[in-house]
């Protein structure tokens, strides 16, 4: 209920790509990176609306690759239609059609979205959405694979939590809150899965690493990843 600007002793994500020549941009809905806060800091262009579907985020985006596809880009893209399923609109009608009425009368629980107890019929509408957000994850895929080499990208692709809803444990370290992919594709990225823990502060070096930006003498939390060039596996994370 108190949000808290960022400090200006230290620089964010967009602010080193903004520092190395990047033409920066966002497109948001969350809740919880509204641009008052900071978030706006190193973006050249943010496009902030609360909720934001992914049909508008992606269709945005492509439309900023028309106007500045010969520039060296980095974006920032939210897609928070997975958040919590039907918690704040109807369904689309690419859904509709697929649910059954008991679907339709799905709520949003009073808890936290990770504190949620199992729920099969969560379950059922959360893999509606993702199919539905992946169908439209490929158009941007596309674009991007038709008009680019994998030499020249670089894409990241992650989450901060996982949905407590989708098994009966209820530690607050479950599997289900906890075990979160990150996945990488493009610039000096090799093909290969590893079940090394990383943190949400990994994602700083491990961008500018695989990018190709100096990472030394960064007064930061986050360590690269062994399996993407780092000196050793983290034994904990946080």
């Amino acid at each position: 209920q108190k949000p808290q600007p960022f400090r200006t002793d230290y620089s964010i994500i967009s602010e080193y790509f903004q520092k190395n020549g990047f033409l920066t941009t966002q497109i948001c809905g969350n809740w919880r990176k509204n641009p008052s806060i900071g978030y706006a800091r190193g973006f050249d262009r943010t496009l902030y609306k609360r909720e934001m579907e992914c049909t508008e985020v992606i269709a945005e985006f492509l439309d900023f690759m028309h106007g500045f596809r010969n520039q060296d880009i980095m974006a920032w893209l939210t897609f928070f239609d997975i958040h919590r399923p039907w918690s704040y609109r109807i369904p689309s009608i690419g859904i509709q059609p697929k649910m059954d009425l008991e679907l339709h009368g799905l709520r949003d629980p009073v808890t936290k979205s990770v504190l949620a107890k199992y729920d099969h019929l969560a379950i059922r509408a959360y893999l509606h959405e993702i199919k539905r957000v992946d169908y439209h994850l490929g158009i941007l895929f596309d674009f991007i694979k038709n008009n680019y080499s994998d030499n020249e990208i670089l894409i990241a692709l992650l989450s901060d939590h996982g949905q407590s809803y989708l098994d009966d444990d209820g530690h607050v370290l479950a599997d289900a809150r906890i075990r979160v992919p990150l996945m990488f594709r493009g610039r000096n990225v090799r093909q290969e899965e590893s079940k090394e823990y990383v943190q949400n502060t990994d994602i700083l070096p491990s961008l500018l690493y695989l990018a190709g930006l100096p990472i030394a003498d960064l007064n930061i939390d986050g360590r690269l990843p062994e399996c993407l060039g780092g000196d050793s596996e983290r034994k904990f994370v946080f």
